[in-house]
């Protein structure tokens, strides 16, 4: 099942969202420095600011730890300005990287940090799709698919798209790793009036069996060094894999 998250937050998740908020606008007034404003416009187009360079090290953390090589292909799903996406870039081989996102101006910014950091050799792919690359992505088949932090956001019938495109594109062997809201924590989120859906394992299980998947936790992000001080930290990473 699906919930939506409606509950009302208590007095410390209202301060500490106010916290966050002035810690927000402090970090705001980079949008007004020479140099830093690329900064704050990366940061603000994925959030939480402040954190880019953890949370970057978190992805890479997480497709490494389950077994992401140089020599493998990544699909990098929903991946935005490249939070995790230059980490990957740098890392794997030439051609090894394909990012997809909805939205040009993130793949703008994406485009100017490989340009900035010369990883143009690198040959990385960046596709605009509402449909999670489904129409351009031909014959390309991947060792791994990553979709960080936005499973959350898809009701039944987009996650069943998206689990059976992982199920065309994945290789023999491969993974596809995405999060999900840590289901009897929902109600602690500091974000609780969003709307977003809170998936669970088993629900999770349903869907991907649907499109001949498996599916299994690997429990929660802090063990891949995800901040601790962030709501999400913890969330669920399950791990997809077509049935044998």
């Amino acid at each position: 099942m699906i919930k939506i998250i409606q509950k009302k937050p208590s007095f410390s998740q209202t301060l500490t969202k106010g916290l966050k908020r002035v810690r927000r606008r402090i970090y705001g007034f980079r949008a007004y420095v020479p140099g830093l404003r690329f900064q704050h416009l990366r940061e603000t187009m994925v959030g939480p600011v402040g954190y880019w360079d953890e949370l970057q090290q978190y992805q890479f953390n997480v497709l490494v730890a389950n077994g992401l090589r140089p020599g493998h292909a990544l699909l990098d799903l929903c991946c935005g300005p490249l939070q995790g996406g230059i980490a990957f870039i740098r890392y794997l081989d030439a051609g090894g990287y394909v990012g997809v996102d909805i939205r040009a101006p993130n793949l703008a910014a994406g485009y100017r940090q490989i340009l900035d950091q010369d990883l143009a050799a690198k040959n990385p792919r960046l596709i605009r799709s509402e449909a999670f690359g489904r129409d351009f992505l031909g014959d390309a088949k991947f060792d791994f698919i990553f979709v960080s932090q936005t499973l959350y956001l898809f009701d039944d019938a987009k996650t069943a798209q998206l689990i059976a495109l992982a199920h065309r594109v994945l290789k023999p062997g491969g993974k596809f790793l995405g999060d999900i809201l840590k289901p009897e924590l929902h109600a602690s989120l500091i974000y609780p009036n969003c709307g977003w859906l809170c998936h669970t394992v088993e629900s999770m299980r349903a869907i991907a069996e649907s499109q001949g998947m498996e599916v299994r936790s690997l429990g929660g992000l802090r063990q891949f060094h995800y901040p601790a001080r962030l709501s999400l930290s913890s969330n669920l990473m399950l791990e997809f894999t077509r049935k044998s």
